[in-house]
């Protein structure tokens, strides 16, 4: 379900599982938002519905286009349903094996499947941060069924950042 000023997102999916221990939870892609990443740190973001990261990535409403030629990235802006916050993709994949299976012993499937290991947390050595080995966001979020499918994954989830809610 794409619009004319979406089209620059075709390679995005339309609907990603928030984690693969419950499918039922998704994110949404919302049409007429965008995220700029890669964003100077702290410059100013006239028009932004929300920044993120000090700055270095901001959403705006409105047609994609209007941004395309930056030298920043750009992503579509997803909703976690129903009816959560705007999430935006960093291209990041938490990846959860049985406490029996150390993560660095699975990099050559990893490899295989267009993912490399950007980090395997010390407090956790059955997990890892994954990023897709061409960089792309979109080729992050496409690949995350085959990475839950790998023998001993209990566990796939796309990094999406929202704003902050602070307590009242």
């Amino acid at each position: 379900m794409l619009v004319a000023g979406d089209d620059c997102f075709a390679d995005y999916p339309c609907q990603v599982y928030a984690d693969s221990t419950h499918p039922a939870s998704v994110y949404r892609r919302v049409v007429g938002y965008y995220a700029v990443h890669h964003r100077p740190v702290g410059a100013p973001a006239p028009g932004a519905v929300m920044v993120l990261n000090d700055g270095a990535i901001a959403v705006f409403c409105g047609d994609p286009d209007d941004a395309v030629g930056t030298a920043q990235t750009l992503t579509p802006v997803y909703r976690l349903e129903p009816a959560g916050p705007l999430a935006v993709p960093t291209g990041l994949v938490w990846i959860r094996f049985a406490e029996t299976i150390m993560a660095e012993t699975r990099g050559v499937a990893i490899t295989a499947l267009g993912y490399q290991v950007v980090e395997v947390p010390t407090y956790a050595p059955f997990a890892a941060w994954l990023r897709a080995a061409s960089g792309n966001v979109a080729e992050a979020l496409t690949g995350l069924a085959r990475l839950a499918a790998l023998p001993g994954v209990e566990n796939v989830a796309p990094q999406m950042l929202m704003e902050r809610k602070g307590r009242a």
